[in-house]
């Protein structure tokens, strides 16, 4: 079901709405670039001078080509890591995108150069704090069937460890793609993919399709989590509607819920700024005490090896000076 056409039905539906941009998002890193060679040009004909992002993970191995391709096809902004962040379960790395695409003629405006530090210092934070650095994958068949997004995977993987059945986890998969089908396809990212693994697993679990059905993916077959994309098994639809005891949704689910911030304004307020009012949604009062109320950075003491370099520094005939190190930078100019 997810052909050029509903993708630009989707598109034409953003651009109503008036974005500033349509981002491909590809959370489970499942496009190819034969996909690419038709979706870019299909979304690029409805985007028009919107500019058109692609976001895509590389667990597949199959993100960088898809990349390269959907450059080539006009796509105007490409997301990307730094090399030691990049690969795997997170996006292609920024460098071999901008050598890759500058030997084709798409130049950007990023330095190589500059890439190389970034690069050098998050390795080496990688190796002080002994963090893992970037490990590309293979491509992976089982991907492509199951569609489940390498997080999920791992967060399913723990829970399956901690309670003794690592064994069931390609078992619990297989049956994530048919509990997909089952539902309409809704997307896998979340809490979408949470509620299609969690049901699978019950599943599994229980020896029996649905013989349990979580309230939430009830309440997303009845629209409350938004439109679906495809059409659920009707018997589900039906249990769903018998269980909660009401009917599907029509209306956007957010008209449904009371406006939160007019009494974020009221209780917690006044904000400085919009930015001060976003952190007050996301966080409570003792969460963001820390950050509002953090003291001044103390003096150095007068005898510290850095107050020492900058009174010879400020001795000194030199009218700029860069100093480079672990874990600091220090930039001075007259």
């Amino acid at each position: 079901m997810h052909t050029d056409g509903y993708y630009q039905d989707v598109a034409r539906g953003l651009l109503e709405l008036g974005v500033d941009s349509i981002l491909i998002k590809d959370p489970a890193g499942l496009l190819v670039p034969d996909r690419i060679k038709t979706l870019v040009p299909a979304l690029k004909a409805i985007a028009g001078n919107v500019p058109l992002e692609l976001h895509s993970h590389s667990l597949s191995g199959m993100a960088e080509p898809c990349y390269l391709e959907a450059a080539r096809l006009g796509v105007d902004v490409l997301h990307t890591a730094s090399h030691p962040l990049a690969s795997g379960a997170s996006l292609p790395p920024t460098e071999y995108c901008v050598r890759h695409l500058h030997k084709e003629g798409l130049v950007s405006d990023v330095s190589l150069a500059d890439l190389a530090e970034m690069e050098e210092y998050f390795t080496d934070v990688a190796h002080r704090h002994g963090f893992p650095v970037a490990v590309p994958h293979r491509y992976d068949p089982d991907l492509y069937r199951h569609q489940v997004p390498g997080g999920m995977i791992s967060n399913l993987r723990n829970d399956l460890a901690r309670m003794g059945m690592q064994d069931r986890l390609e078992q619990i998969l297989e049956e994530a793609a048919q509990v997909r089908v089952d539902l309409g396809y809704p997307i896998l990212v979340s809490p979408f993919a949470q509620f299609i693994v969690t049901q699978a697993m019950l599943n599994v679990l229980q020896g029996r399709r649905y013989k349990t059905m979580p309230t939430e993916v009830q309440l997303y077959l009845l629209g409350g989590y938004g439109r679906l994309p495809g059409q659920p098994l009707p018997e589900l639809m039906d249990r769903a509607i018998e269980e909660l005891g009401q009917e599907p949704v029509d209306a956007r689910p957010g008209e449904r819920i009371p406006a939160a911030l007019p009494a974020l304004r009221r209780e917690r307020g006044p904000f400085d700024t919009d930015d001060d009012l976003l952190l007050a949604a996301c966080y409570t009062d003792s969460e963001l005490a820390p950050l509002f109320g953090a003291r001044p950075w103390a003096p150095l003491p007068s005898g510290s090896p850095v107050v020492r370099l900058l009174a010879e520094l400020a001795a000194s005939d030199l009218r700029e000076a860069a100093i480079s190190g672990h874990g600091l930078r220090l930039s001075l100019r007259r």
